[in-house]
């Protein structure tokens, strides 16, 4: 099972319950806040994130891949993710197909799917999709900002022109990129310092800051966000920054 406080950010408070044991320790102490609690599914997580017009149609659409963020919090592990200039086409259309079944007309939407690994009676076979959140607003933290160096668009602009117009008027993009998301958490001891991986990275870094105090358990400490043309250069960032 997968318990999660109803409240709060990311994957802070979560738990993954796998033995009886675990679900009696779970409820003998049980925390003052309410909880949701439902089946594990094992896969990566892959966002639905799109702005939506007055149609329900999409004018803008993008996706997230991230590991499990409640392995990162539980088990200390710094974490990486990406935003992809590609969306699977069974994404999209489960994406399209929720924004109709909410009606979710004039919105910034955040739908999260898991991308299973493995078969699930009555949910899926591994490879396809299924429903983890169903968010009415904006992805968090730096993910906005991640689409918008990802297809060289500003998605702030693009919701402020279907407020007023119902439509976007932003001119087609330019190739799109891979925007990388690799942060390091306070207190591990990494192989490279920060100045070599701006030696090395320069030209592809397009943010490096302190996260606020709150992303921490989340997001972690100090975050690297750079952008690049192939999925394997991406790759070789991930394993230099946080090796």
């Amino acid at each position: 099972m997968i318990v999660k406080p109803d409240i709060g950010v990311g994957a802070n408070g979560a738990m993954k319950i796998v033995s009886e044991e675990e679900l009696t320790a779970f409820y003998s102490s049980l925390p003052d806040v309410p909880y949701v609690m439902e089946e594990f599914l094992s896969g990566d997580i892959c966002t639905y994130d799109a702005i939506i017009d007055a149609n329900c149609e999409p004018l803008f659409e993008s996706m997230c891949t991230y590991p499990p963020v409640i392995d990162s919090v539980n088990n200390d592990e710094d974490i990486h993710f990406y935003t992809s200039p590609f969306m699977p086409e069974e994404l999209r259309t489960l994406g399209r197909k929720t924004v109709k079944a909410f009606e979710a007309d004039r919105r910034f939407v955040h739908f999260e799917f898991i991308n299973l690994t493995k078969d699930y009676e009555g949910i899926g076979k591994a490879g396809s999709y299924a429903v983890m959140e169903v968010n009415m607003r904006p992805a968090g933290g730096h993910d906005p900002d991640m689409m918008n160096y990802a297809h060289s668009v500003d998605v702030f602009q693009i919701y402020a022109e279907m407020a007023v117009t119902g439509r976007s008027l932003m001119p087609d993009h330019e190739m799109p990129y891979y925007c990388a998301y690799a942060a390091r958490k306070d207190g591990h001891s990494f192989l490279h310092t920060p100045e070599e991986i701006m030696e090395r990275y320069r030209e592809q870094i397009v943010l490096h800051e302190e996260m606020p105090p709150i992303d921490w358990p989340s997001m972690e400490r100090y975050v690297y966000m750079a952008r690049f043309r192939e999925k394997e250069e991406m790759d070789g960032f991930f394993r230099f920054v946080l090796e």
